[in-house]
């Protein structure tokens, strides 16, 4: 039986391109370059994979580990010196209320990255936790640097993070890509970690003129985010992986056929049926 050319893939260079949830039964891929195509979901009945390369080209990965630390880099510079800034400011002074907005920003960002990072969420939750994440760690960076290139005006750097802030959070609704979600969890770890130091510091400062109760309530806070911290770090890795390796999950691959087929880092979790290689 001819295969309609709809469904006709053979040979061709696909590498990361989306069959997300596609009706893909009979389609023939043979000999094609599937590296970082996601046809999770999609129904491949009886669909031809035989001889085809898969799973995570080495460049794209290692472009996405530069990205990332690029990302990280630019976030710590700018927490960093945020953080040192509002360190000792009482509510007597004017800028008291952007250490709050700080320490509110950081602890979203940070808590909204280690649960974007858990797996198993409902497409809410984690459409949810990347907006909440990736909208104030935008904010924080749009106020850092367009205030730096604007002489520290704060009106302007407040519209630059409002700006920033709404930018990011449109885009968590319109990509989707796991390179994207790592991007939002790597800055978010960074600024998990900011609001970690930042909590310690309240509660040396809590301890020091012995108020207990509140000193031992930062204190717990800040070890709290210590382990957010670790556990979005290790969740980003996890998304590295998974961000430009082919992937089956939860596909419908009955009677696929995967004669001679590389594939090496390759995800079938969930997949209904088994391949023949």
């Amino acid at each position: 039986m001819t295969t309609p050319s709809s469904l006709d893939f053979a040979n061709q260079d696909l590498r990361n391109r989306s069959f997300k949830g596609k009706s893909l039964n009979g389609a023939n891929f043979s000999g094609a370059n599937i590296r970082g195509c996601d046809f999770s979901n999609a129904l491949l009945r009886e669909a031809n994979f035989v001889q085809v390369r898969a799973g995570q080209p080495l460049n794209r990965l290692m472009l996405l580990g530069t990205v990332a630390l690029l990302l990280a880099g630019l976030a710590i510079h700018a927490f960093s010196l945020m953080i040192f800034g509002v360190l000792g400011r009482t509510a007597a002074e004017s800028a008291w209320s952007y250490a709050i907005a700080l320490h509110a920003s950081l602890g979203l960002a940070g808590a909204g990255a280690a649960v974007l990072t858990l797996e198993g969420l409902k497409p809410i939750v984690k459409r949810l936790s990347m907006t909440t994440s990736g909208s104030a760690t935008g904010a924080l960076l749009g106020f850092f640097y367009v205030g730096s290139l604007t002489d520290q005006d704060p009106q302007i750097a407040t519209i630059a993070a409002a700006i920033a802030s709404l930018s990011v959070a449109l885009l968590t609704f319109r990509v989707q890509h796991q390179a994207f979600v790592m991007a939002i969890a790597t800055v978010g770890s960074v600024a998990g970690y900011g609001f970690a130091f930042l909590a310690s510091a309240i509660a040396s400062a809590f301890l020091s003129a012995h108020h207990i109760l509140m000193g031992l309530i930062w204190c717990a806070l800040s070890l709290s985010y210590v382990v957010i911290t670790l556990s979005t770090l290790i969740g980003s890795l996890k998304a590295a992986r998974r961000s430009f390796r082919t992937s089956f999950r939860n596909a419908d691959l009955t009677n696929a056929k995967f004669t001679g087929s590389q594939l090496r880092n390759v995800d079938f979790s969930g997949a209904i049926g088994t391949p023949f290689c």
